[in-house]
C-alpha cells in the first residue's frame, strides 16, 4: 500500500469515521464489501454492498465527546488491524474496548469486522 492519503489504511479509515467523512469512506470500500459489527448482547450486524456498509458506517459513528480513542494500528499485506474505546477511566460509564480487522483488495477494504469486550469499573 502506498500513501494513507490516497489508500484504504486502517489509520485514514478511522480518520475518516471520526469525523464523519462518508463521502471519503465511499471511495475506500469495494463494491461488494463486507462489514460486520458488534453491538450490545445481541449478535452483530452484516452489511454487505457499498451503500449498506456506508449505512452500517454511519450508525456506528462516533458520538461527538463520546471520548471515543484510536490505538495502534497494525497492517500486514492484505490484513490490518486498529484498536479502539471508549469510557473508562474519568467517566461513569464501563469502558468498552475493541479492534477493527480489516481485508483490503486492491488497496481498498473488502471486509471489515468489529469485536469489542465491556471491562467492569
Amino acid at each position: 500500500m502506498s500513501s494513507e492519503h490516497d489508500q484504504a489504511t486502517p489509520p485514514a479509515v478511522h480518520r475518516r469515521l471520526a469525523t464523519g467523512d462518508l463521502e471519503a469512506l465511499a471511495g475506500f470500500i469495494t463494491d461488494d464489501c463486507i462489514y460486520i459489527t458488534t453491538t450490545d448482547a445481541d449478535p452483530g450486524r452484516r452489511f454487505q454492498g457499498r451503500e449498506a456498509v456506508l449505512e452500517g458506517f454511519a450508525e456506528m459513528l462516533p458520538e461527538p465527546g463520546d471520548g471515543t480513542c484510536f490505538g495502534e494500528v497494525f497492517v500486514d499485506g492484505s490484513r490490518g488491524c486498529v484498536e479502539w474505546w471508549v469510557g473508562g477511566e474519568g467517566t461513569t460509564a464501563p469502558c468498552m474496548r475493541g479492534c477493527d480487522v480489516f481485508r483490503f483488495r486492491a488497496d481498498l477494504i473488502a471486509r471489515k469486522d468489529a469485536f469489542r469486550k465491556v471491562e467492569a469499573h
